[in-house]
C-alpha cells in the first residue's frame, strides 16, 4: 500500500504545520537561514507538546518539505526556497514543488484521486465514487479517513472551490496564477485555445491534456476529453468564470476546424460552447 501526502501518518499532511514553519523562518531569519532547533522551539516548543508523536509531527513535516525542495537544509540550518510574496504564495509554491516530476510519487495519493475527480468530469467532489474507483484500480490508500485531508489539500492548493458544504471542481485560481507568471501570455494578445490549455497543463499536469492526468485517465479507462476535442467541466468552469470577470475573451473563428467544445453545464443554453481562440484582456487585480 502506498502511503502518501494525505495520510495523517505521512509528511505533507499537516498544512497548518507547514504554514507555521514558513512564517517562523521568515520571522526569525528575515530571509536568512534558521537553526533547526531554534525553529522547533518556535513551532513546536516542548512546553506545549505533551506527547512524543506531537513533537515528531514537526520534524516529519519539515523533512518532507525539504525532500520535495520547498525548503532548503544546509548544515542544520533551514531557509525558504521561494520568495514569500503574499499569504497564498506558500500554497502556490507547495503545489508547484509537488508537481515536479521527481516528486510525483510522494503525492500520488492526492494527485491520482484529483485526476479521477477531474477526468471523470464530476461536478462535485464525490468521495464515494472516487473511493470506489481507487479501490478497484490502485494501490494507494483512499478511504473516509483521508477524506478531510484530501478536501483540505485540494481546496488549499487551488484545485477546488467550496460551495456550502461541498467542494466543486474549479482550478480558476491556478490558471490565474499561471497567467501572471507566464512569459508567453500578454494582455491584448490572442492564442489558440488548444495552445493555451497545453501551456497551462505543461506546468499543471493534472489539468486537461497534462501528463499526470493522461496517465490516470489511461489507468482508469476514462475517455480523454481533451483528445476528443472537449474541455472538462472543471476547466470550462474556470475559463467561463474568467470571461465573466472580464479577464479573458473567448471566440470562435469562422473558418477554422481547430476548436474545442466546452461543457454546457457552466453556461446558459443559448450561449455557444465552441471556441477556437482566447484573448487576455487584463490581469487579475
Amino acid at each position: 500500500v502506498v502511503m502518501g501526502l494525505i495520510n495523517n501518518a505521512h509528511g505533507g499532511s499537516q498544512l497548518g504545520v507547514l504554514n507555521a514553519i514558513v512564517h517562523s523562518i521568515q520571522a526569525i531569519g528575515k530571509n536568512k537561514a534558521v537553526n533547526r532547533d531554534l525553529l522547533q522551539s518556535y513551532c513546536a516548543p516542548e512546553t506545549m507538546l505533551t506527547k512524543d508523536n506531537h513533537r515528531g509531527k514537526f520534524k516529519m513535516e519539515l523533512d518532507f518539505w525539504i525532500s520535495v525542495g520547498l525548503i532548503n537544509d544546509k548544515s542544520n540550518k533551514v531557509s525558504l526556497n521561494f520568495d514569500l510574496d503574499g499569504p497564498k504564495s506558500i500554497w502556490r509554491e507547495a503545489r508547484r514543488a509537488l508537481l515536479r516530476k521527481k516528486n510525483w510519487e510522494t503525492s500520488n495519493d492526492l494527485h491520482e484521486p484529483l485526476c479521477f475527480f477531474y477526468g471523470a468530469n464530476l461536478t462535485f467532489m464525490d468521495i464515494e465514487k472516487i473511493t470506489e474507483a481507487i479501490k478497484n484500480n490502485s494501490d494507494i490508500t483512499f478511504n473516509s479517513n483521508v477524506k478531510p485531508y484530501f478536501e483540505q489539500h485540494a481546496h488549499t492548493f487551488g484545485y477546488s472551490t467550496k460551495l456550502g458544504n461541498k467542494f466543486i471542481a474549479d482550478p480558476t485560481s491556478i490558471i490565474i496564477e499561471e497567467i501572471h507568471t507566464s512569459n508567453e501570455l500578454k494582455v491584448d494578445t490572442e492564442i489558440k485555445i488548444s495552445d493555451f490549455i497545453s501551456l497551462i497543463s505543461n506546468t499543471n499536469p493534472l489539468l486537461d491534456g497534462g501528463e499526470i492526468r493522461t496517465q490516470v485517465e489511461k489507468k482508469y479507462g476514462l475517455e480523454s476529453l481533451f483528445k476528443a476535442g472537449m474541455v472538462s467541466f472543471s476547466l470550462s468552469l474556470a475559463l467561463q468564470r474568467m470571461v465573466r470577470s472580464g479577464m479573458i475573451e473567448l471566440r470562435m473563428q469562422s473558418d477554422t476546424t481547430d476548436y474545442l467544445t466546452f461543457d454546457s453545464r457552466v453556461s446558459n443554453a443559448n450561449i455557444s460552447h465552441e471556441y477556437s481562440h482566447l484573448k487576455l484582456k487584463r490581469l487579475a487585480q
